[in-house]
C-alpha cells in the first residue's frame, strides 16, 4: 500500500497470496468499476498498497503485515492483522505508533465482504466485487482515543492475465470531528513478471483536500521470500505539494 503519515489516509491489510496488488481521477475509477474490474491469480492488491482488493482471507486463516513509514520528520510503525471469519468475510485492523508526530497513535477496525456470487467471468478477465467498512480512531499525546473517521468503499478487482491486474476503490469517507464527508477513490495497476516479484502503480484522491489530503501517486515493489507465505516490500509515494513518503515492511500469510 502506498502510505503517507496523514491520519486520513487509509492503511489496508495486504497483498494476499495468489492475487494482484491494489488511486487517478474519480472519473477513471468510475470507468474501471463500470467495466467490471476484478481479481485472481498471482497479481494482487493490499499491502504494500493503499488500494484494497475485492478478495478476503480464506475462512479460518490469518495474516499479519507490518511496516515502517517515513514522511519528512514523521515516523510511524504499523501492525495490521486480518482473519477470514467465514467464506467471503474478513475482519481486519491496524495500529500505528508515531515517534515524531503530534499524534501518539492511530488505529482502524474494518470488515470486508466479497461473496462468491460476486466473482464473475468477463471478456476482460475474472471480475471480483466487494465492499469494505472501516472505523478510524486517533490517540492524542495527552488524551484518550477519539473516533476520527468512517469510510465505506466499493471494491472491484480485474485479473486480466497471470501478469496483470487492476484494482479500484470508490466510496465515501467522513471526518467524525468536522462531520465533513467526501468521495474517495483509489486505483492500482499491478504487474507480476514472475511468481516472486510484483510491481504496482497507484493513485488516490478525495473530493475534500482540506480534510482528506491532496491527490497522491506512488509505486511499490514486493519480493516473495516464501511463496504465498512471506514477502518483503518497499513503497514510495508522492502527495501533491509534499515530499516523497517511504515505507518498508513485510507480510506473513498462514494460507488455508
Amino acid at each position: 500500500m502506498f502510505l503517507s503519515l496523514t491520519p486520513s489516509v487509509h492503511r489496508t491489510t495486504g497483498m494476499r497470496p495468489g492475487q494482484p496488488p491494489r488511486t487517478s481521477s474519480l472519473a477513471a475509477l468510475a470507468l474501471v468499476a463500470g467495466l467490471g474490474v476484478g481479481l485472481a491469480g498471482p497479481a494482487q492488491a493490499g499491502r504494500p498498497l493503499a488500494t484494497d482488493d475485492a478478495e478476503t482471507a480464506p475462512a479460518g486463516s490469518c495474516q499479519v503485515e507490518g511496516w515502517a513509514e517515513k514522511a519528512g520528520a514523521d515516523r510511524g510503525w504499523v501492525l495490521a492483522p486480518a482473519c477470514g471469519v467465514a467464506p467471503g468475510l474478513e475482519i481486519n485492523g491496524s495500529l500505528t505508533r508515531f515517534t515524531a508526530s503530534a499524534l501518539s497513535a492511530e488505529g482502524e477496525l474494518g470488515a470486508k465482504w466479497s461473496p462468491h456470487a460476486a466473482h464473475l467471468h468477463t471478456p476482460l478477465g475474472e471480475l471480483r466485487l466487494g465492499a469494505r467498512l472501516s472505523l478510524g480512531s486517533e490517540r492524542q499525546p495527552a488524551g484518550g482515543w477519539v473516533r476520527t473517521r468512517t469510510s465505506a468503499l466499493g471494491l472491484a478487482s480485474l485479473v486480466i492475465s497471470d501478469a496483470w491486474s487492476v484494482h479500484a476503490n470508490l466510496g465515501m469517507q467522513r471526518d467524525e470531528v468536522s462531520l465533513d464527508r467526501a468521495a474517495l477513490g483509489r486505483l492500482a495497476l499491478v504487474w507480476s513478471p514472475n511468481e516472486w516479484w510484483q510491481v504496482a502503480l497507484e493513485t488516490q484522491r478525495s473530493r475534500s483536500r482540506t480534510i482528506f489530503g491532496n491527490p497522491e501517486h506512488g509505486i511499490a515493489l514486493r519480493r516473495w521470500l516464501m511463496k504465498d507465505h512471506l514477502a518483503l516490500d518497499v513503497t514510495a509515494s508522492h502527495p501533491v505539494g509534499d515530499g516523497v513518503h517511504w515505507s518498508a515492511g513485510f507480510g506473513w500469510y498462514s494460507g488455508e
